[in-house]
């Protein structure tokens, strides 16, 4: 299926089980790049996630934060936003101009 969203950005939190961790693998099988966001006790299901979605090909990180929370928002925002671009810098990651300019 060809959803038309390759070379975009997803951040999916509550990406390391369950639905979320679905959805991930989903939208990386897609052509994104996927966020897995979960909190920072389920650190060893956001690796999981992350190495499964690799495994097949996929772009993943895991980034451990509670989304509840303003300051693990923005620094959620950052690090993707940091390693989208040391990644394109690097041929590894395409796509998400508009993501750099929301106001993380």
């Amino acid at each position: 299926m060809d959803l038309g969203i390759a070379g975009k950005v997803a951040l999916i939190s509550g990406g390391s089980r369950g639905m979320g961790r679905r959805a991930g693998e989903l939208l990386a099988q897609e052509g994104c790049a996927v966020g897995i966001v979960a909190l920072e006790s389920d650190t060893e299901s956001i690796d999981d996630a992350v190495e499964g979605i690799r495994s097949r090909g996929g772009n993943a990180i895991g980034i451990a934060g509670n989304m509840t929370v303003k300051d693990d928002i923005q620094r959620v925002g950052t690090r993707r936003l940091r390693e989208h671009r040391r990644r394109q810098r690097e041929g590894e990651d395409c796509g998400f101009d508009d993501a750099c300019h929301y106001d993380w």
